[in-house]
């Protein structure tokens, strides 16, 4: 017969009464399991401070209601019955048909991503429900790369499995490139720079390009004519306009190949080998009218943040080029046609000597950046961002990259999404 007594009032150390004065039957003891761990435990209904393991001593003798319950978990069955004996133990277990995994990442916040699906959830997350069998888990935040970069795990009925990402912050490839629109080489490169931004997996939280349009071997390029003396600059800053030829490529601030090279697998490795470059800091840059072509004027907010330990940038510049996405020519030029991509309208150095960024105080800098009028050279414009990068001021090397490209928070692996257009 199933008693009516609250549990608080069946613990041991209530008064045993007896008009015999006999002993009192010696108490019971009741260990709650779980798997897995840490559910809270109801007796009776009554809500105890434990959670499981736990074991309970110096119970009445009788028959007792106990439930478990963790939010993340679902237990088949969550309430059982269970007969307590005088002077003796029960276990008593509950277990989940399902398979467990939990997600953890440091820092926490990383959108969680299985097989290949954005769940909704960020780290830390517990999913208590899941099919049993294998699972790719992916964690992604914004401006982070995982180590490692996914956990293939294999979930299992009843058991939890834990997959564990330390997020890094990512450092954002930054390739430039000298062409013309007919130079040989030119297309070699250009393919294997579009194949990265649309078939290969890389998007702009891993890699953007500049496109500097040079006179070489011909110096009617409408593209470099529209502002030879920012194309002619950059080149001089780098090894002088006539030192290289044409197609010329620059990774991180460093040469990388000409004439077409290097080839997709040596791009592929430079944005590899760039991205997993220890790095302490990345950047934001908000121009909320870059899309309105009819302004020239494009101010620009650009904000370091170094989210965990404090960066010395005392030795580093801050500059910003301002880039048609998409740009077409009054005429076609073989064999490149009359549509072009990333091509560089201004590049400036808006900030030298950064000193020190840290965690407390991000480094806010504004600048004005001028687009040149287009008509006067034939060009029709049809997209346009802002890229931003941090320079070293004497070897030139570049350890970080960002831009106005957009990233949507509703898809955890928009930041791989490739843009819509070519890159020529």
């Amino acid at each position: 017969m199933r008693r009516t007594a609250t549990f608080a009032a069946l613990i041991i150390g209530a008064v045993w009464f007896s008009g015999c004065g006999s002993e009192p039957p010696a108490p019971g003891d009741l260990a709650v399991t779980s798997a897995p761990d840490g559910a809270t435990i109801t007796i009776d209904g009554v809500l105890t401070d434990r959670v499981t393991p736990a074991v309970f001593t110096g119970l009445e003798g009788g028959t007792y209601r106990v439930g478990v319950s963790r939010d993340d978990i679902v237990y088949r069955p969550d309430v059982q019955d269970v007969d307590v004996p005088y002077g003796g133990r029960v276990d008593l277990h509950f277990a989940t048909e399902a398979g467990i995994l939990s997600v953890t990442s440091a820092p926490a916040g990383g959108a969680i991503v299985l097989d290949g699906v954005d769940t909704g959830f960020t780290t830390p997350h517990t999913f208590g429900d899941l099919d049993p069998g294998q699972y790719t888990v992916d964690v992604v935040l914004r401006h982070h790369r995982s180590e490692p970069a996914e956990h293939t795990v294999i979930v299992e009925r009843s058991e939890e499995t834990v997959a564990d990402f330390e997020l890094l912050v990512a450092s954002v490839v930054l390739f430039e490139g000298f062409s013309n629109v007919r130079c040989t080489g030119c297309p070699d490169l250009v393919a294997a720079i579009d194949y990265l931004m649309h078939g290969g997996g890389y998007g702009f939280d891993r890699f953007v390009y500049v496109k500097y349009a040079g006179p070489v071997p011909f110096a009617l390029d409408p593209l470099y004519r529209s502002n030879m003396a920012m194309v002619n600059a950059r080149s001089q800053y780098y090894a002088g306009v006539n030192s290289f030829a044409l197609p010329t490529l620059f990774t991180l601030g460093r040469l990388s190949g000409a004439f077409g090279s290097p080839a997709f697998s040596a791009l592929a490795g430079a944005i590899e080998a760039g991205n997993l470059a220890p790095i302490d800091f990345y950047l934001t840059v908000e121009a909320p009218n870059v899309g309105d072509l009819a302004e020239r004027n494009v101010p620009c907010e650009i904000t370091l943040i170094a989210p965990y330990t404090a960066v010395d940038l005392a030795a580093y510049e801050l500059r910003a080029v301002l880039v048609y996405s998409e740009v077409t020519t009054a005429i076609e030029y073989d064999p490149g046609g009359d549509e072009y991509h990333w091509v560089a309208r201004q590049d400036a150095a808006v900030a030298t000597s950064l000193g020190t960024v840290a965690p407390e105080a991000p480094l806010v800098v504004d600048v004005a950046l001028d687009d040149p009028d287009p008509a006067t050279n034939g060009l029709t414009p049809h997209g346009r961002e802002v890229i931003v990068f941090v320079q070293h001021t004497s070897s030139k090397s570049i350890i970080q990259a960002g831009s106005t490209m957009t990233w949507d928070p509703d898809d955890a692996l928009s930041t791989r999404r490739p843009h819509s257009g070519g890159t020529r």
